[in-house]
């Protein structure tokens, strides 16, 4: 009975150290700097992205702004409780630099994100590669060319009503997904 008791101890004190284990790589952050300085990205031990720099002269360049980037604490909540199946095709529409569709493809979905603006997409596609994630990231403007490929979901965050052609876009939408997600502020 003792030697059961020692396996059992022995198997606590692992257990307890792969704990501590855990949340140590839970906090460790993760720098990674452009060629140029111009971005500079934080990320946890969980590869969740943390923090992104952009510098003063990229942002001050002409061909280059990246407006209205947000967070997904609020929305993580409610997301964290849709169902996506693995290999799921999603479209983020007015995805802008690619936090929803990260999110997506962590959930195992495979991602394509539309923006209408291309430096937009370029800071996307970049911030996608540094994080290893195979995402499509496309320039389109649904008012002028719109979906016309089938996705399982399709996602509108804060999208939808700023489109000129509203009710048109929705109707076209419709004819090329099984299941709407949208959010409006």
């Amino acid at each position: 009975m003792t030697d059961f008791n020692k396996i059992l101890d022995k198997a606590k004190e692992l257990e307890a150290k792969m704990k501590e284990s855990q949340q140590k790589i839970k906090e460790i952050r993760v720098e990674g700097v452009s060629g140029s300085n111009s971005a500079k990205i934080v990320l946890d031990g969980e590869g969740e992205m943390q923090k992104i720099e952009i510098s003063d002269d990229t942002l001050n360049e002409k061909k280059f702004f990246v407006k209205g980037i947000r967070n997904l604490d609020k929305r993580a909540k409610i997301l964290d409780n849709i169902n996506f199946s693995q290999g799921e095709k999603v479209l983020d529409i007015g995805s802008n630099v690619g936090i929803l569709s990260h999110y997506l493809y962590k959930r195992g979905c495979v991602v394509s994100g539309y923006e209408m603006d291309s430096h937009i997409i370029n800071a996307a596609k970049i911030l996608s590669n540094i994080l290893g994630y195979k995402i499509e990231f496309k320039a389109q403007d649904i008012d002028h060319n719109p979906v016309s490929k089938y996705f399982d979901t399709i996602c509108l965050f804060s999208v939808i009503h700023h489109t000129k052609n509203f009710k048109q876009n929705c109707i076209n939408i419709s004819k090329y997904c099984s299941r709407i997600i949208i959010e409006c502020r």
